[in-house]
């Protein structure tokens, strides 16, 4: 080798790296030949391959800071979709204890956490709808703004995907508009949406509950045509849908019964008699009805008789006695001795033909009306008077009737017709044909005395008309013109009115009690110190009315005047003993009573059952 050769040729030891790449390059080379960098030191390259390292540095920085980031959103994702499903579970849980409110605000905060949350939404739609079908109380404008609130939410789940979810939604929405124009007493639109709700969903249990429920309302009620008809027509279809049966049941019975649409309560006791036949149990509220509304049927006024009569044209007499008999069969007895109730039946066993069973009913039902009427409360005496005319005709009893209307003479009336006493009754009207104006009798004329009696009042004439018959005879006294005439006077037959429902007056109502009560019982009247007593012998038919022992004894003290209750002696005691003579017939204590009085004894010792406690007591007689 020469010595140019080696001068040209460096020892690789005196080479220098690269400042980029760091390979070993000639110590003069201003361009590396493995990475093609410049190797000058100029400050300006020298910055840009600073910045060019800070950025990778920068970048890597930020990755791993991005990554870490990540992974915190993440987790907090993760964490709301727990508290979400977390709120939404407590939800439900309020949903099952009926906590709807505080359900309503878990759905609330959930949404709050996760506002796109499906779950939640779906679940705030089910309370919302939940919360307008079971309502909630709250101040006038409260209760508007939680039904706003409401609608709210509503109108979010009739734009579901499920066109069952959102056909609900839109019939809770025009249910929700008919409360607010209850409410707020405006118009807003109620059958559009139960349409659109029918257009999604044929069946919708909803929209054709809420559409039947609106055309029987009582308040802004829907034009459905035949209000009654379309109603049973969307009931009909609710149940159809399938779901909550029982719900609708329940809202069909309470809307029909609270409903003020001619024959709905019709409709009602046609759904019993269906129980009836398929032997399904009544519920309470159906029993309730029976026991409290379905007996006033019978009362004869105008809108009852309507309905008795509407209720026999579209079902038979012993379809409708068979689901009542069915019905209370088992009941409490509190419950079977409701007069009006058992007059009902005993109506309808007349109308199926059976007479002896018609008849002791119509006498069971007729012993806890009177005793209202004994106690002073004489709202059920008009059908304590059907009921008195319907004995009459089953049992040929021919009510007497004289034809004139009345009053007792007072002090003022007896001056004004020159009689010394203030005592009679003066003849203000007689009916034209009647057997008084056959008789005799005019007006202006003055009774004095029947049958020899000058003790002559109102209950008097009544008591003497209750003992007699049509055909019988009553021999009268009377003053005309300051003249006494004895008149004799065939009595006639008193007929029911020919409108069953107008009640007679009240003289002749109870004319036709107290004769009813001789005729069935026999009451035998007599005086014990105070008191005037009607009393009667016990029979099966009185111990089961005024709740005796079935073989208890006694006389009955069937009437008492004065009759207090906590005199002496009163409707519905038990004479036990007379004088501690054991009696067992109204005569017996009648005779022994009449005995005392005669003799020189000053009371009368009477043993007496009352409440089902026996006690002796003394009654001053003499």
């Amino acid at each position: 080798m020469t010595d140019s050769s080696a001068n040209e040729t460096s020892h690789p030891d005196q080479r220098k790296p690269c400042i980029a790449c760091r390979e070993p390059i000639q110590p003069e080379a201003r361009i590396c030949p493995h990475c093609g960098s410049p190797q000058s030191r100029g400050r300006w390259k020298f910055l840009g391959t600073a910045l060019k390292w800070i950025g990778a540095v920068t970048a890597l920085i930020s990755l791993v800071a991005g990554s870490f980031q990540l992974n915190g959103l993440l987790q907090t994702s993760r964490e709301r979709s727990e508290s979400v499903q977390k709120l939404v579970k407590a939800a439900d849980m309020q949903i099952e204890y009926g906590d709807l409110d505080s359900a309503l605000q878990l759905t609330e905060k959930a949404l709050e956490l996760q506002p796109g949350s499906r779950e939640a939404g779906e679940r705030q739609v089910t309370v919302a709808m939940m919360m307008l079908r079971h309502g909630f109380d709250y101040t006038r404008e409260g209760y508007n703004k939680k039904i706003d609130s409401m609608l709210t939410v509503l109108y979010r789940g009739a734009v579901d995907a499920n066109p069952v979810r959102a056909a609900d939604a839109l019939a809770h929405i025009g249910l929700a508009n008919r409360i607010r124009q209850s409410n707020q007493n405006k118009k807003f639109p109620i059958e559009e949406y139960f349409q659109r709700a029918v257009a999604l969903d044929t069946d919708n249990i909803y929209a054709h509950l809420f559409w039947a429920e609106s055309c029987l309302a009582n308040e802004y009620r829907l034009d459905c045509g035949n209000n009654l008809q379309t109603a049973e027509e969307h009931f009909t279809l609710a149940m159809r849908d399938g779901r909550q049966q029982d719900y609708v049941r329940r809202q069909r019975f309470d809307r029909l019964r609270g409903s003020s649409v001619e024959g709905a309560d019709i409709l009602l006791v046609g759904d019993m008699i269906t129980s009836w036949r398929k032997k399904i149990p009544l519920d309470e509220k159906q029993l309730a009805m029976i026991f409290r509304e379905i007996p006033d049927f019978y009362d004869p006024d105008e809108r009852s008789g309507k309905k008795l009569r509407e209720l026999l044209q579209r079902y038979q007499p012993a379809e409708v006695l068979g689901m009542l008999e069915w019905a209370v069969k088992g009941q409490k007895d509190e419950q079977n001795e409701n007069g009006p109730r058992l007059s009902l039946l005993a109506y309808l066993t007349e109308l199926t033909g059976n007479r002896p069973l018609a008849i002791a009913r119509y006498r069971a039902a007729r012993l806890p009306l009177r005793q209202i009427e004994f106690e002073g409360n004489f709202h059920y005496t008009s059908i304590r008077e059907r009921v008195d005319w319907a004995l009459a005709g089953l049992l040929e009893i021919r009510p007497a009737w004289l034809g004139i209307s009345y009053q007792e003479i007072d002090e003022e009336l007896a001056t004004s017709l020159g009689i010394p006493k203030a005592q009679g009754l003066f003849i203000s009207d007689v009916t034209p044909g009647s057997p008084a104006a056959t008789g005799g009798l005019s007006p202006g004329d003055v009774i004095l005395e029947i049958k020899g009696s000058e003790a002559v009042n109102q209950l008097t004439l009544q008591q003497q008309m209750s003992s007699r018959v049509a055909g019988d005879v009553l021999a009268l006294t009377i003053l005309r013109k300051g003249k006494q005439k004895q008149l004799q006077l065939t009595l006639g037959e008193a007929k029911a009115p020919a409108d069953p429902i107008s009640p007679g007056s009240i003289q002749w109502i109870t004319q036709l009690a107290l004769l009813m009560d001789q005729l069935l019982y026999h009451p035998v009247e007599v005086a014990v110190g105070e008191h005037t007593l009607r009393l009667v012998s016990l029979t099966d038919e009185l111990r089961t009315g005024f709740k005796l022992e079935q073989d208890a004894t006694g006389v009955l003290v069937f009437a008492a005047q004065p009759g207090k209750y906590d005199s002496e002696l009163r409707r519905g005691d038990l004479i036990l003993a007379v004088n501690n003579h054991p009696v067992n017939s109204a005569a017996e204590a009648v005779a022994l009573t009449r005995q005392v009085r005669e003799s020189s004894e000053p009371s009368l010792h009477l043993s007496r059952l009352r409440d089902g406690k026996r006690q002796t007591i003394a009654i001053k007689i003499n």
